[in-house]
């Protein structure tokens, strides 16, 4: 312990050295307490398993070369130089159901926390390989889990609660980790919702308060609550600029200098239900959930000393506390394993420029600020996949909204939509619930992405994939001939009203070329002749 020196009641405190206030604040604002690094492990490794999980329902749509975007396109037309993929190796099925099973494994193995740094690690790699494969499906919270991963494989995660941890023989151990790792750890999230703030430019946000009521107009996003809770206009219209001034300043409250573990418990709550309303309201996937996450190492030690010291007077309680008596007594049953290497020197650097890398970027990203990294670093930032642009809703939300319908000729004359499942009757009426026509995120996102101009390219090869996938395994009287993309635009206006739908023809789509040879039909079904439209 140190050493109190004494003084007369009466006399001023002994002077503290220059900085010592600075640096106590400095450890106190970004040291991890390990029972927070472990619960943000624990929910990071699910998060990493469902996401894992969930592309997998679409693997060879969106990972193939069946599917939407093959790799000789993806290289030849949307690839940088400085980005790379393992999942290019191969265009099968197989090959890239492999590398899901390696990742969902790396999740398992970083969700108990065995081997932990090995685990994090091989989730980074593929999860960042997994994202260059296919940009097109992508959004901010894939950008915001990757980086997640990211700083987590400079972070002694497997310290508490983990198989790691229980393999090791007992010894007095820190109960915190302070270093510029946990730092960016702790920095991402306030990164993200500041410049989300400073992007948020347009008059929507700023002058006349209607960006969140156009935000709940485009009905590709809204749930049902959320189409509900638009008729408050009056309510969005204070609620707009409050989300640009919470999003900019609310973080200040988690590195608050006095009460500062009640104010950090608050500012961690409050974003969450910020992130909540965001969730009841809009379809945005997992985004919400990877923002929890991100917030979880800021729980401070205090809120686990209070939880420790509650007694488990509940059934509920006790049979909880008997469940971890137990694990931990299979777990100390295993082979001791190597005490845990802490962070080097080397990789605490290194987490230190990934930082810098990462502030000047996103610096970079505000386009009334004179910055932009050098060109080496900014490779290795596209390299490593730093590169993040909060741009959510900014400067302005969309102001095109709308549904697709896609009318396909089948080879006996016959008609179906092949955006609604093949349903035999082709309407362009709207929709009652727009947001419902997309079976998943990852499909929004993608065909959301296929409407703009700058996406035009990858229309083709999402006919082709169409083609494909219908006439898979389907006779020959029901092979699809042609297919039209419309998209049926509505655009909002200034006033949160909507123009007339506008029926807009995207492409024009013949699945089989004039030389290629079609299967017989059999000897009952003869196709009517085909007109023209």
């Amino acid at each position: 312990m140190l050493a109190v020196p004494k003084h007369q009641p009466h006399s001023p405190p002994p002077a503290r050295p220059l900085g010592t206030g600075l640096r106590e604040f400095a450890v106190r604002a970004f040291a991890i307490d390990y029972r927070s690094l472990a619960l943000f492990r624990v929910t990071l490794a699910a998060m990493l398993l469902y996401d894992v999980l969930g592309r997998a329902m679409n693997l060879r749509a969106h990972y193939t070369d069946w599917g939407t975007l093959p790799r000789a396109v993806l290289v030849e037309k949307h690839m940088s130089d400085w980005q790379w993929s393992i999942h290019l190796m191969s265009g099968t099925w197989q090959v890239q159901g492999l590398l899901f099973l390696v990742a969902a494994i790396a999740a398992v193995s970083l969700l108990v926390g065995y081997r932990t740094r090995f685990a994090a690690i091989t989730s980074w790699v593929l999860l960042t390989s997994l994202h260059n494969r296919n940009p097109m499906v992508l959004q901010g919270g894939d950008f915001l889990l990757r980086m997640e991963i990211f700083w987590a494989m400079f972070l002694p995660l497997g310290m508490a609660l983990s198989v790691d941890s229980a393999r090791r023989s007992p010894r007095e151990t820190l109960r915190a980790a302070f270093s510029w790792a946990t730092a960016a750890l702790l920095l991402q999230p306030v990164l993200m919702h500041v410049f989300s703030a400073l992007l948020k430019t347009g008059p929507q946000w700023r002058v006349d308060g209607s960006a969140i009521g156009i935000a709940l107009l485009i009905e590709q996003f809204t749930t049902p609550f959320g189409v509900w809770a638009r008729q408050f206009t009056g309510v969005w219209k204070v609620m707009t600029p409050m989300v640009v001034w919470f999003e900019g300043l609310g973080s200040l409250l988690l590195f608050s200098p006095v009460f500062f573990a009640p104010i950090r418990l608050l500012g961690i709550a409050l974003l969450c239900g910020m992130h909540l309303g965001f969730m009841l309201c809009l379809n945005v996937g997992h985004f919400p959930f990877v923002s929890w996450i991100s917030l979880l190492p800021f729980v401070p030690a205090e809120a686990w000393d209070w939880l420790g010291a509650r007694p488990a007077t509940t059934k509920a309680r006790l049979a909880l506390a008997r469940a971890v008596e137990t694990a931990s007594w299979l777990l100390r049953r295993l082979p001791p394993a190597a005490p845990a290497a802490p962070t080097g020197r080397i990789a605490n650097m290194l987490a230190c420029g990934a930082l810098c890398l990462v502030i000047g970027w996103n610096l970079g990203t505000i386009p009334t600020f004179p910055f932009a990294l050098l060109k080496p670093f900014e490779k290795i930032a596209q390299y490593a996949r730093l590169d993040q642009r909060w741009d959510m809703f900014s400067p302005f939300p969309l102001t095109e909204d709308g549904w697709y319908v896609i009318p396909g000729k089948l080879r006996d004359g016959s008609e179906v939509d092949l955006f609604r499942n093949g349903a035999t009757e082709v309407t362009f009426q709207k929709p009652a619930l727009v947001s419902a026509l997309y079976p998943e995120e990852r499909w929004r996102k993608y065909m959301m992405r296929l409407w703009e101009k700058a996406s035009s390219d990858h229309r083709l090869y999402f006919g082709r994939y169409l083609c494909r996938e219908w006439n898979l395994n389907r006779p020959p009287e029901k092979l699809l001939m042609s297919f039209r993309l419309f998209f049926i635009l509505e655009r909002i206006t200034p006033n949160l009203k909507k123009d007339p739908p506008q029926k807009t023809l995207l492409w024009d789509h013949q699945c089989f070329g004039p030389n290629e040879v079609l299967p017989p039909l059999s000897v009952t079904t003869r196709a009517p002749e085909q007109k023209g439209d």
